[in-house]
């Protein structure tokens, strides 16, 4: 039975894939400027051609041709516009999904999240409506343009949420592996031989340090990050911001390495412990369980 126990364990080490989102393993200045204009060179392009056209749409207003180039233009500028709203917009929605399935982020803290990309999305939608009822030029470009410095939550909350997601990831991992801990652990006090093994007391000592400090850098990030506000267009709070989620990510990394060095831990642990348990296992068996842990450890 004891062996049984031991290998169902060996196989939940091995099948934990110690990862966080996407987000967290590229470089954060990228991921935001990623997610503050997306498709934004085409809305830029139209709001210089299809309003402003650089003094050449207007020369001939009086015109028909004139007037409809200019209507078509105008048509264009709406579609790109409400494009790009309805992108963004779908993005939130998606951010409020992930906000809804963070298993360790307080009730307090997703209210407030969420409440901000609401009023985000309300806000957006609002402007995408006006975008569509606008007739002149003037009154099209303006809201063209406001669509990135009147919306500046959205450059904040995408990489803010993604690194969130990441924390809450990490967290939900190091309960997954105390609770490995905790089962190692039982085996081990039932028998002295094993109680009395230095190596095995090191590997679990050292997954108690390496959990707690993973612990403490995920719960230092998300203070970090939890607390940020857009910098609604003013320099000095966006380089504020783009540090703090810098910083955050660097702390992410780390605890998702004590992850690795914990998993590791146990892993060694488990071996030696169905290498005393060699008279009740074949040594097929602790192969395939040295293997299956090996094998995630590669990815």
């Amino acid at each position: 039975m004891k062996s049984r126990t031991i290998s169902a364990i060996a196989v939940t080490i091995g099948a934990i894939a110690i990862a966080v989102p996407v987000f967290a393993q590229v470089g954060v200045g990228a991921s935001i400027n990623a997610s503050v204009n997306p498709g934004g060179p085409m809305l830029r392009a139209d709001m210089n051609a299809s309003t402003t056209g650089g003094g050449r749409v207007f020369r001939g207003r009086g015109t028909a041709g004139a007037s409809s180039t200019v209507q078509v233009r105008i048509q264009n500028g709406q579609n790109r516009g409400q494009n790009e709203i309805t992108a963004r917009i779908s993005n939130l929605n998606k951010l409020l999904t992930r906000i809804q399935s963070m298993r360790n982020l307080s009730s307090g803290e997703q209210a407030s999240l969420s409440a901000e990309i609401q009023a985000e999305i309300t806000a957006m939608s609002a402007l995408q409506t006006k975008i569509q009822g606008d007739v002149s030029t003037t009154s099209l470009q303006s809201d063209l343009r406001s669509i990135a410095p009147d919306f500046r939550i959205y450059m904040l909350i995408e990489p803010q949420i993604s690194l969130l997601s990441a924390v809450d990831r990490i967290n939900t991992l190091i309960s997954d592996f105390r609770t490995i801990q905790s089962k190692i652990q039982a085996r081990v006090s039932g028998d002295a031989s094993l109680s009395s093994n230095t190596t095995i007391t090191a590997d679990m000592s050292d997954m108690t340090a390496k959990l707690s400090d993973a612990s403490a850098k995920a719960s230092d990030a998300e203070n970090e990050i939890v607390g940020l506000k857009p910098d609604q267009g003013v320099q000095t709070t966006m380089q504020s911001n783009l540090a703090t989620l810098k910083d955050a990510r660097g702390k992410i990394h780390a605890a998702q390495q004590d992850l690795v060095a914990a998993r590791k831990d146990a892993g060694d642990a488990v071996k030696l412990i169905i290498g005393s348990d060699r008279g009740l296992m074949t040594s097929t068996s602790a192969t395939t369980s040295t293997s299956a842990s090996t094998s995630v450890n590669s990815h």
